[in-house]
């Protein structure tokens, strides 16, 4: 089968969760026998050289849309569904009035076009003009021949949200790289860690104000979000002399801050999965999550939760995770696998392919 990979525009420029989905998923599947080919929403596309066609990022239906018609090949969806409500609620100034006035759906609706004004996107197109948010992400919910969830409540969020009941959708769980485990030991681990994009989602905020209280070094790995530059200099300017920047890190240099960090934290608003948790666990560090019904469904008792809107919280929790001696790796290794998710997802190919 020859299949195509569709995604954000930005998914190599703003880096995330979902660029490590798509990228583990496609190697695993090439190894499998398939013909994957990658493009970006702004890329040229005849979508007749593919059998399937295989979408990332429901909340961001603008970049499929247009080319949603009867004779293309059959859509598979990657959700990655994100509910941005809770951040959004505490903007300020013009954003949150917009907010106030349109809503969760009608003000991310503004921030497509406001985009594409600003030269940092292409024309969303007509068809999500007239339609709007909302409903082009039910009209992309309804042309998918399947839905790929992280989570069962992924799932029922998805159906809470858009009133609706997915009766093609399968729960995937994502997997953690090809990273060696062999030093995995719980000694002479100092400090935190918190590996993300530093946004308002991930709320490093709260974090750094945690860690200004405790006699603990806190190391901050990530890219600043593009649009949330006032969010970084906030971070920076709350930031005492025990937390550091690390920036941007990947392969060898990231694997070496995980397994030196005796806690991983990522106390973000909300998570389909939380990838660098899984990592973190992997190579021995410690977890604290917010808690959160997904966060729950996933990693059950292995990981300590917290409030993401209060710091005193989150101090508690690092500091029942610094005290902890668990090592969960294996259970990580058992449970959450790239190589299983793709064996999952060929299945849901062929199944597809076969009823059309």
């Amino acid at each position: 089968m020859k299949i195509l990979f569709l995604s954000r525009s930005t998914l190599y420029t703003q880096t995330g969760g979902d660029t490590l989905h798509l990228e583990q998923t496609a190697l695993q599947l090439r190894k499998l026998g398939y013909e994957i080919d990658i493009k970006l929403a702004n890329d040229s596309v005849d979508y007749k050289n593919y059998d399937l066609i295989h979408f990332f990022n429901l909340n961001r239906p603008s970049d499929v849309l247009a080319a949603l018609k009867k004779e293309m090949p059959p859509i598979i969806l990657s959700s990655i569904y994100i509910d941005y409500a809770q951040v959004d609620q505490m903007r300020s100034g013009v954003s949150k009035i917009l907010y106030q006035l349109f809503g969760a759906f009608g003000f991310e609706y503004i921030k497509v076009f406001a985009r594409w004004v600003k030269g940092k996107e292409k024309f969303p197109g007509w068809k999500y003009a007239f339609l709007g948010q909302k409903k082009s992400m039910r009209k992309l919910l309804s042309h998918a021949s399947a839905v790929l969830t992280a989570s069962k409540h992924e799932q029922r969020k998805i159906e809470g949200d858009f009133q609706l009941k997915l009766t093609n959708s399968y729960v995937v769980h994502l997997g953690s790289e090809h990273i060696s485990t062999s030093e995995t030991k719980l000694q002479n681990r100092k400090g935190g860690i918190c590996v993300a994009r530093i946004e308002r989602l991930k709320n490093q905020l709260n974090l750094i104000k945690a860690f200004n209280s405790l006699n603990e070094n806190l190391k901050i790995v990530g890219q600043a979000a593009t649009h949330q530059k006032d969010y970084w200099e906030a971070c920076k300017q709350q930031a005492k002399s025990n937390i550091q920047f690390l920036g941007y890190l990947d392969g060898e240099e990231l694997k070496d801050q995980f397994s030196s960090s005796k806690v991983h934290i990522l106390p973000s608003y909300y998570e389909t999965t939380g990838l660098a948790t899984i990592e973190a666990l992997k190579l021995g560090c410690r977890a604290v999550v917010s808690d959160q019904e997904t966060q729950r469904e996933l990693f059950g008792e292995h990981v300590f939760y917290c409030d993401p809107n209060q710091p005193e919280a989150i101090v508690q929790a690092v500091q029942e995770a610094m005290q902890n001696e668990q090592n969960h790796s294996d259970w990580v290794k058992e449970n959450f696998s790239w190589v299983k998710a793709a064996h999952q997802i060929s299945d849901i190919y062929r199944t597809i392919s076969r009823n059309t």
